[in-house]
């Protein structure tokens, strides 16, 4: 499933089956898992991306969670990684001892319920809310950290897709990558002002002029992604 243009943390999403493919297996529901990519073209590094990536659509269960995929293209980012001086570098989460999951997916929830409770009740306790939603971060990048591999990929070359190479297209692909991703025009700042809520993207700008606006705004982890 492709998502829409600049949709924040996943533009990608796959299934992946842990069952027999066997032409007289029954489909198991239960052994259907997932991955989700985000695809970058900026030119600058996008560390931050990683932990953003979220199993988004994929059925975890609590005391038995499959693996799942995260994959980051950093296709406009061309330095390597410093760990492994490549431009791929592979992640897996470590090994938690039976009952972990549950336990982080309920320190999710209470938290979670927690700062839901402080919005509903329109609390003016703005410090309290920051702490909290400092919290439900931490205890959501906790609870995603299980089972969970994560390959970044960065440069769009044929050093980091040989198989460009070996099908004969580097300069078809460079093509296509460039009419399909234009780079920034001098207008964009201006059109971003006008698509305020385009992909709720941190990273990018097009929230930023709120921070300015006499009004106060406050980007929220939830759905909708906005309250005043």
């Amino acid at each position: 499933m492709q998502c829409y243009h600049n949709q924040f943390s996943v533009d990608l999403f796959g299934v992946a089956y842990f069952g027999s493919v066997e032409p007289d297996a029954i489909l198991d529901p239960e052994l259907l898992s997932g991955f989700v990519v985000q695809v970058k073209n900026k030119t600058a590094g996008a560390t931050s991306s990683e932990t953003k990536l979220q199993p988004i659509g994929i059925p975890r269960d609590p005391d038995q969670p499959l693996p799942y995929l995260t994959l980051l293209m950093e296709l406009g980012y061309e330095s390597s990684f410093q760990g492994t001086q490549s431009k791929i570098r592979v992640a897996v989460s470590p090994q938690l001892p039976d009952g972990e999951f549950r336990k982080r997916c309920e320190a999710y929830s209470r938290v979670m319920a927690d700062l839901l409770e402080h919005r509903q009740k329109r609390s003016r306790d703005h410090e309290s809310i920051k702490k909290l939603k400092e919290d439900v971060d931490e205890k959501r990048e906790a609870m995603n950290d299980c089972n969970r591999y994560s390959i970044f990929v960065r440069g769009a070359s044929p050093s980091t897709y040989g198989i460009l190479n070996r099908a004969g297209i580097v300069d078809e692909f460079a093509t296509l990558l460039q009419i399909t991703t234009p780079s920034p025009s001098v207008q964009s700042h201006t059109l971003q002002h006008m698509r305020p809520m385009e992909g709720l993207d941190e990273e990018g700008h097009h929230m930023a002029w709120m921070s300015d606006c006499p009004l106060q705004y406050s980007v929220g982890n939830f759905p909708g992604g906005m309250y005043q």
